[in-house]
């Protein structure tokens, strides 16, 4: 089976809620841009020339194996991926392991940026710590503070408690 059939980076499978946060995230507009183009195969590859009428050799410049697209290009071209790898991890052999979690920290880094939660990290719940009151020759003092930056507000409160 052709490894078209199996699917293809025209951006049908992403809802308009991402492209949404795509374009409202904190990334450089060129990055953007080229997530865009590369979703919706409009990448000047040899293929997509082609088919604008361009007259050019359709196949893969470094790897000759197959036609240069876009899946081609970015996933399925192994002349590509090597070439990212030196760029990208400065020439060291990674594996996948290594790979797995060079990316999770580049997710957490940009999603911290754009002020969104990381899925990769483990939340952990704070343990459920009840109110005592203090024993009878003391008094418990709680205090609290709150900020509403875009209201320009600050509350604070104070609880002085003794142990009736």
């Amino acid at each position: 089976m052709d490894r078209r059939c199996l699917g293809s980076t025209s951006g049908g499978g992403l809802d308009s809620s991402w492209w949404g946060k795509l374009w409202k995230s904190y990334v450089p507009n060129k990055v953007k841009i080229h997530v865009w183009r590369a979703f919706h195969d409009a990448l000047p590859t040899k293929f997509s020339l082609s088919k604008r009428g361009i007259e050019v050799d359709k196949l893969c410049p470094l790897c000759r194996d197959d036609l240069e697209d876009t899946s081609h290009a970015f996933w399925y071209c192994l002349e590509a991926q090597e070439r990212h790898n030196k760029w990208i991890f400065k020439n060291k052999m990674m594996n996948a392991n290594d790979v797995v979690a060079w990316a999770g920290r580049f997710l957490g880094d940009f999603l911290v940026c754009n002020g969104l939660d990381n899925p990769l990290e483990k939340k952990t719940l704070a343990p459920k710590v009840l109110w005592h009151a203090p024993s009878h020759d003391q008094i418990k003092i709680n205090v609290d503070a709150a900020v509403d930056s875009s209201l320009e507000y600050i509350g604070i409160g104070v609880a002085a408690r003794d142990n009736v």
